[in-house]
C-alpha cells in the first residue's frame, strides 16, 4: 500500500470553548489533520461512533462526564484509538495523576500550561504507523 497519507481527525474535547478554538487552531497548521471538537465527556461518547477519529484529546476535568470516565468507556469501545489526557493540573512529579490516566487507558498525559509544542510531538508520536 502505498500513495498519500490519509488525513488524520483529531478529535477535541473540553468544556472551554477558548481552549477548543486555541487547541483546533494550533492543530489545523500541522500537517494535514482534520480537528473536530467536543464539549463534554458524554459528547465525546457519542462523537467519537459517529465521527471515528483517529486521536482524541481529553480534558480531565469537564461537566457531566469527566476524562477518566470519559476514556475508560472509549477504551471499551476502541480499544485501539489513542487517547491523550490534557489537563491543567501540575502532571511533572505527580505520578498518581499519571496512574490515573494510563489505568483508564490513556497513552499519554498533556499539561495545559506546558509548551505546546509537547502536546503536538505527542499526537505526532501517537498517529505515526508503525514500520
Amino acid at each position: 500500500m502505498g500513495g498519500t497519507p490519509s488525513r488524520k481527525n483529531i478529535l477535541i474535547v473540553d468544556d472551554s470553548l477558548l481552549i477548543r478554538h486555541t487547541l483546533s487552531d494550533l492543530l489545523e497548521k500541522q500537517d494535514d489533520w482534520v480537528i473536530e471538537q467536543a464539549v463534554n465527556g458524554q459528547d465525546v461518547v457519542d462523537q467519537v461512533q459517529r465521527l471515528a477519529p483517529d486521536l482524541v484529546v481529553l480534558d480531565f476535568s469537564m461537566p457531566l462526564m469527566n476524562g477518566l470516565e470519559a476514556g475508560r468507556i472509549l477504551r471499551k469501545l476502541l480499544p485501539s484509538l489513542p487517547l491523550i489526557m490534557f489537563t491543567n493540573f501540575q502532571i511533572e512529579g505527580h505520578e498518581g495523576l499519571n496512574e490515573l490516566a494510563s489505568s483508564a487507558g490513556f497513552n499519554a498525559v498533556a499539561s495545559k500550561s506546558g509548551d505546546p509544542a509537547t502536546l503536538v510531538n505527542l499526537i505526532h508520536w501517537l498517529l505515526e504507523p508503525v514500520a
